[in-house]
């Protein structure tokens, strides 16, 4: 159980347009390039391998969720195997993106909600003021919004937020990559989709 103040979010951007349930918030491209200048500051360093955003690093990945990938790729594969959708595959790479996003979230905006349009990949988040979520609880908070989505209209009761479910089972998504942490006072969760999902008209699966 998910406790204090929770806020969700899913994106699917293409060529920076919000294509559905936006949520106001940097983009990561500024994230990643934020990053990379604060690194680039630290280290003096133009090192092509630290271009971090539009072509996915060049450099090796640097996996920040050992420990929790596998409890986040179950749990979104038995979702999508409840719906007869293929599993996903976890990504060292779009983890190691993700970790920077979050990186950006606590060192330079205090985990506020990030804004991740002017990317490819389709986004999940769960910013909360009360303790980490575990893998299995941020998932389940995104799928729990199944109950609201009408499959034979592919669309979501009014007043509703389905963008997160449909991602999560999103036929076309083949890759996931997801990081999470704590600020002073508030926790912040980010999983990656590529490809994204949540294309306007079409179904998830």
């Amino acid at each position: 159980m998910i406790k204090g103040d929770v806020l969700y979010a899913n994106c699917r951007c293409f060529e920076g347009k919000p294509e559905s349930h936006y949520a106001e918030a940097v983009s990561i491209r500024e994230a990643l390039s934020q990053t990379k200048a604060a690194i680039d500051s630290r280290e003096g360093s133009n090192d092509p391998d630290l271009q971090l955003c539009s072509s996915l690093s060049q450099g090796p990945p640097r996996p920040q969720l050992r420990a929790n990938a596998q409890a986040f790729l179950d749990a979104h594969n038995n979702a999508r195997a409840k719906v007869g959708v293929l599993p996903l595959k976890w990504s060292a790479i779009l983890e190691s993106n993700t970790s920077l996003v979050f990186q950006n979230q606590s060192g330079l905006r205090s985990c506020s909600f990030a804004k991740l349009s002017g990317t490819t990949y389709g986004v999940n988040l769960i910013w909360t003021t009360g303790p980490l979520v575990s893998p299995q609880e941020a998932v389940t908070s995104w799928v729990a919004a199944n109950k609201y989505y009408n499959f034979a209209h592919n669309s979501c009761l009014s007043g509703q937020q389905c963008g997160g479910y449909t991602q999560v089972v999103w036929n076309e998504s083949l890759e996931l990559g997801c990081a999470q942490g704590l600020c002073a006072d508030s926790a912040l969760t980010i999983c990656i989709y590529n490809p994204p999902g949540n294309t306007v008209g079409e179904k998830p699966y």
